[in-house]
């Protein structure tokens, strides 16, 4: 049968064997290769079996390529922190840790990394240093312990994936989508960066994309639109990735006062007669 990445042991066993090239994904697997079992001998179960795996393997590294690997390998290292009461779940340091100062603390860290070392595959613990293999819970909780780790940027592609998964079920999701896409690569352009960190957008970015918005000669009622959608987005973000030390400017921004003159044009309302 020739079915990529499928292999059959003597025995009849049935295989996926996929070396795994994306950097995202080795994080978040922790190892460079996978072998799923199809738990099946039956050759004409095969294909059905292998397509069940594939489009599996497919799914995770789409979703995996679409995140920065420092913010992958900061959400494995955090998880791991917060599940040995290393860190609080908002935290934005883990270590170091001083061993005369710290001593409890370091040996919390030292008992941690063991615990997770304990997780390792024989393929992970065999795999040379040469190779670069994938970092690991273990590793990353080492480092930590003895360099510390900063929580990396979120960049506001994350509060739109975030904010757009949230949302996927309405019935309105294709014109959203389209929103959302619009708003954000607006205020990309009048930030001059494409996919910022949310925590460069400041009050003065807020009021240079609105005032980029004015300058198209979009209606005041257009402006108010887009400023609702990129505040609502930030505003997810906000939320959802725990940042704390950051303030949405786009809350509370000040909108200029229609006068009549404001180089929108507006439409008359239908009279009786015409209706």
């Amino acid at each position: 049968m020739d079915l990529p990445h499928l292999k059959i042991g003597k025995t009849g066993n049935a295989k996926y064997r996929r070396r795994v090239t994306s950097p995202q994904m080795r994080v978040i697997l922790g190892k460079s290769a996978v072998e799923w079992s199809l738990k099946t001998k039956d050759p004409l179960k095969y294909q059905e079996a292998w397509e069940v795996q594939h489009a599996r393997f497919e799914a995770m590294e789409a979703k995996a390529e679409g995140r920065e690997t420092t913010q992958v390998e900061w959400d494995a290292l955090a998880k791991a922190a917060v599940e040995h009461g290393l860190a609080r779940p908002d935290a934005g340091q883990i270590g170091p840790v001083d061993s005369q100062l710290e001593s409890g603390t370091f040996d919390a860290f030292t008992a941690a990394a063991l615990a997770e070392a304990e997780k390792l595959t024989p393929q992970q613990l065999k795999a040379p240093l040469a190779n670069k293999p994938p970092a690991s819970t273990f590793s990353m909780l080492a480092n930590a312990q003895l360099f510390g780790a900063t929580r990396p940027p979120v960049p506001i592609s994350n509060a739109v994936r975030a904010y757009l998964k949230d949302r996927e079920l309405r019935s309105s999701y294709p014109d959203l989508s389209k929103q959302v896409n619009l708003v954000v690569a607006g205020l990309e352009d009048a930030m001059n960066k494409r996919d910022p960190a949310i925590h460069l957008i400041d009050e003065d970015v807020a009021y240079a994309y609105r005032d980029s918005l004015i300058a198209k000669g979009n209606a005041l009622g257009t402006v108010q639109g887009r400023i609702t959608t990129i505040k609502a987005i930030l505003n997810h973000g906000k939320k959802r990735f725990k940042l704390k030390d950051w303030d949405n400017p786009f809350n509370g921004l000040a909108m200029p006062e229609d006068d009549g003159i404001a180089g929108e044009v507006k439409r008359e309302s239908l009279t009786l007669e015409d209706i």
